[in-house]
């Protein structure tokens, strides 16, 4: 019994990670419920999990909080464009009643789910202006498309597993309330920590 509660135990150790997780969770949505600051919670979530593989004793709660009010006006400015270009290529085309090639509104909706897969990481490690997110994101694609695609996969089967049955969305709730969105953005965090320490060898590519 003295051994588990030793405090370099590994249960112990457990607990106290778990209770991280489940406590910086439910900040990510006390955070998030004014909608419009969603942006930016999420890249300060995967930030700070993207970190922590680097510094294990990161203050998780602090630094996010430092991020969501350092990166909130870029965030919400990359967000307002992204659903104005999706609004684009999947709205009014059907509103307008324009031909568009599915084909064609298939690679654009894919190119900006790369945006989306990269800006927030990018923003929160690197200084860079929206054109250098964009420029860079699409680099990132270029040189490592089995990761990128990867991400994206994951991320959409999450979104459609969440949305599309009653069951789905039961489970969702469930999880997302207590430690989901944590642990999305640790697998996240988790393959774009080898595509940046790749990058950092090609710093004059940034």
């Amino acid at each position: 019994m003295r051994r588990w509660l030793n405090l370099d135990s590994p249960i112990i150790k457990f607990l106290s990670h778990l209770f991280d997780w489940v406590s910086l969770n439910l900040l990510f949505i006390l955070v998030c419920l004014p909608v419009i600051t969603i942006p930016s919670a999420w890249g300060a979530l995967l930030a700070v999990n993207y970190e922590q593989y680097f510094h294990p004793d990161l203050p998780l709660h602090k630094r996010f909080l430092n991020y969501v009010k350092q990166h909130f006006k870029l965030t919400l400015k990359l967000t307002l464009v992204e659903l104005i270009i999706l609004a684009v290529l999947v709205v009014l085309p059907s509103l307008l009643k324009i031909d568009i090639f599915i084909i064609f509104q298939v690679i654009e909706i894919f190119l900006l789910a790369i945006l989306l897969t990269y800006f927030y990481i990018l923003i929160s490690q690197f200084e860079m202006s929206v054109k250098d997110v964009l420029s860079n994101s699409l680099f990132l694609f270029i040189n490592y498309p089995v990761q990128t695609v990867f991400l994206i996969i994951i991320n959409t089967f999450v979104l459609f597993l969440s949305t599309t049955t009653y069951i789905g969305m039961i489970v969702a709730i469930y999880l997302f309330s207590f430690v989901g969105f944590v642990a999305l953005a640790k697998i996240n965090a988790f393959f774009l920590r080898f595509v940046l320490n790749k990058v950092e060898l090609k710093k004059e590519s940034f």
